[in-house]
């Protein structure tokens, strides 16, 4: 059930970015060790009607284990006029990330309360090994944890990822989210020729797995 959030946020980068995308992966990917603080790209959604637009994303670093053992997590800024009008919100999940025309990852996590659009980017990377992270019983071996800007700016991380040097995954100081909980982003999905006391039912499942049914 903890891949099944991952599992969409795949299908919306092949659906959101358009035909043919599938046939880039992985040539047209960035590896998250060429990922650098400042670099800046663009993301894809759907912020009205059905069109996906384009709006900007810097990258502020990256937090290693920040969701399990080798499950990093990118740091971005959201820019454009759109995106500074509704922040990060629950049709964001699954947006794709790219730098340089290369993917580099899918929008899933917010900061609820910040007062700046900041996101968290899963690696493409990450999201395309879902399906080997399991052990012999089919059990995810992993657990997300929210995270927060002071735990990341700390030094007690740093150090983690054997083949990085720490200074890849310099954090910048933005006080706009100092204090804040980086949370997963529900991924709305739409249930057909189903009741909604049915829904009603599994409402506790669906919540834990960070689905919204619409």
């Amino acid at each position: 059930m903890h891949k099944l959030p991952q599992i969409l946020a795949l299908i919306t980068i092949l659906i959101v970015s358009g035909p043919g995308i599938s046939a880039q992966i992985p040539n047209q990917i960035m590896p998250l060790s060429e990922v650098k603080e400042g670099m800046r790209g663009t993301a894809r959604t759907v912020f009205r009607g059905s069109e996906p637009e384009d709006f900007g994303v810097e990258i502020l670093g990256i937090v290693p284990d920040s969701v399990g053992p080798h499950q990093d997590l990118i740091i971005g800024k959201l820019s454009g006029d759109l995106a500074m009008r509704t922040f990060v919100f629950a049709g964001m999940s699954g947006s794709p990330v790219f730098v340089g025309g290369k993917l580099i990852g899918a929008i899933s996590y917010s900061f609820p309360f910040a007062k700046e659009p900041i996101c968290g980017i899963t690696p493409i990377e990450q999201m395309t090994t879902i399906f080997d992270r399991v052990d012999a019983l089919g059990r995810p071996k992993f657990e997300p944890r929210t995270v927060s800007v002071p735990d990341l700016q700390s030094g007690i991380w740093r150090p983690t990822l054997n083949g990085h040097s720490s200074d890849h995954f310099l954090v910048s100081s933005h006080a706009s989210v100092a204090g804040q909980r980086m949370m997963p982003i529900a991924t709305p999905v739409s249930f057909g020729g189903i009741s909604q006391s049915t829904l009603d039912k599994f409402a506790g499942v669906l919540s834990q797995a960070n689905i919204l049914p619409v």
